[in-house]
């Protein structure tokens, strides 16, 4: 089987078990199959399904206990949202703050994926570039975000750290709303191809400090940016569409 025929795969399971969690068959706090019957189920070898709960993990449905399974903890990633973002109401980080552990997160992440991910978890990441690259010279501005996001995500799945992931979910909630709006524009979007194309190269090749250089020096200029566009307003109140780096 062929890097994207897996690939394929893997997102043919994500979507499969996304309905199997919104049917009445499983509440949250189950545990989800074994992956020998999950493999049988959608009739996939062993590594899509592996790819596809870290995937899950990654987006906020499910919980991996080493040694004791996965578990469902929201069957709807509204709800997942929703939670993140009470805490984020609440607590009110600043944008620069925010961005700030995004950086240390996912340099580490980099490196992580580096040494514990599967080949095909690393050429994943790499179509997650291509398909944003994709979107941006077919114009569909609208797709930028969730495909910027999902080459992001894709690196924090590659990196086989459950901490990673959960403080992940959490700065990238609050993100979400500059990611919207920035990727939304020619300008910027066009500045995220570059940076993306480096880090996954760094990863392809295996190259640890490389990989964590590359995406240092991206989230580097996405602070700067921002902070020179956002100044000393309130990071997290709405505002007209800034311009400049994209993310």
């Amino acid at each position: 089987m062929d890097t994207r025929e897996r690939i394929s795969q893997t997102d043919a399971v994500v979507d499969q078990l996304k309905r199997y969690f919104l049917s009445d068959r499983i509440n949250e706090g189950d545990k989800l199959p074994t992956e020998k019957m999950l493999c049988e189920t959608y009739h996939v070898g062993r590594s899509p399904v592996r790819e596809a709960i870290r995937t899950l993990q990654v987006m906020g449905y499910v919980e991996i206990r080493p040694g004791r399974g996965t578990f469902l903890v929201a069957k709807d990633r509204s709800l997942v949202d929703a939670s993140l973002a009470a805490w984020i109401a609440e607590h009110k980080p600043g944008m620069e703050e925010t961005l700030r552990i995004r950086q240390a997160l996912e340099t580490q992440a980099v490196r992580f994926a580096v040494e514990k991910a599967a080949d095909s978890e690393l050429a994943r990441v790499d179509l997650m570039r291509l398909s944003f690259e994709d979107a941006f010279f077919r114009r569909d501005f609208a797709a930028l975000p969730s495909l910027d996001e999902a080459f992001h995500q894709s690196i924090m799945a590659a990196s086989h750290s459950e901490l990673l992931i959960t403080l992940s979910n959490v700065v990238g909630l609050a993100f979400r709303s500059w990611r919207d709006r920035s990727c939304k524009l020619e300008e910027q979007a066009s500045k995220a191809i570059v940076p993306h194309q480096r880090i996954a190269s760094a990863l392809l090749a295996r190259d640890g400090e490389l990989a964590e250089l590359q995406m240092r020096r991206h989230l580097e200029q996405v602070l700067a940016h921002m902070m020179q566009t956002l100044g000393t307003r309130d990071p997290l109140a709405p505002r007209p569409d800034p311009v400049g780096q994209a993310t």
